[in-house]
Parts: structure tokens; C-alpha cells; sequence
């Protein structure tokens, strides 16, 4: 979908929710886990409007392969600094659609 510019925004939610929860779940401790599940639902309107974002879509692809990257060849390094970096970019990203559609703080 990011090559082509294909619009599927619900599968691209699914996609990115499953390799996100993927990772957390195989990266973080029950309490970090239970945080998490806390928070997730209360942001799930935000990662809707951002999937119909496509043309951040290979942005965000790329960063994903960076990390898959690091958990294949081993390198925590290149994983950790990848995830930071991801969950960085991806945040600014959202602030600026948030800011974008007048959202901030009307939730």
C-alpha cells in the first residue's frame, strides 16, 4: 500500500496495531504491558485519523523495517534506537495532524 498509494486505511490500522502490539508484547514486562493496555484504547481515535494519512504511510513502513532489522540480526542496538526513533517520528507526525484537524485539546 505504501508503494502503490492504495487507500485501505482500516488495514493499514490493523497492520500497524498487530506489529505494534506484536512488539510490546514481546519487549515489555507485565506492568509496562498493563500501562499500555490502559492507554492504547483512549488513543485508538488518533492511529484511526493517522492511517488515513497515506502518504506518511512509507515513513512509517521504513521505520518499521529498520526494526524488524535489529530483533532479526540480533542487533539491540539498532532495535532500540530504531523503536525510539519510530515512536518519536510517528508522535510528531500525529501532533501535526492532530494540530492540523483542530483536535488538541478537545479530548
Amino acid at each position: 500500500m505504501a508503494e502503490t498509494g492504495h487507500r485501505d486505511p482500516a488495514r493499514v490500522l490493523s497492520l500497524d496495531m498487530d506489529f505494534h502490539r506484536t512488539v510490546v508484547e514481546a519487549s515489555a514486562g507485565p506492568r509496562l504491558l498493563a500501562i499500555h493496555n490502559s492507554i492504547e484504547p483512549q488513543t485508538e481515535r488518533y492511529w484511526r485519523m493517522y492511517a488515513n494519512i497515506i502518504e506518511q504511510l512509507g515513513k512509517s513502513v521504513a521505520e518499521h523495517d529498520l526494526i524488524i532489522q535489529g530483533i532479526e540480526t540480533g542487533n539491540p542496538e539498532l532495535a532500540e534506537k530504531s523503536i525510539t526513533e519510530h515512536w518519536q517520528r510517528g508522535w510528531e507526525r500525529l501532533c501535526k495532524m492532530i494540530d492540523a484537524l483542530s483536535e488538541r485539546g478537545s479530548w
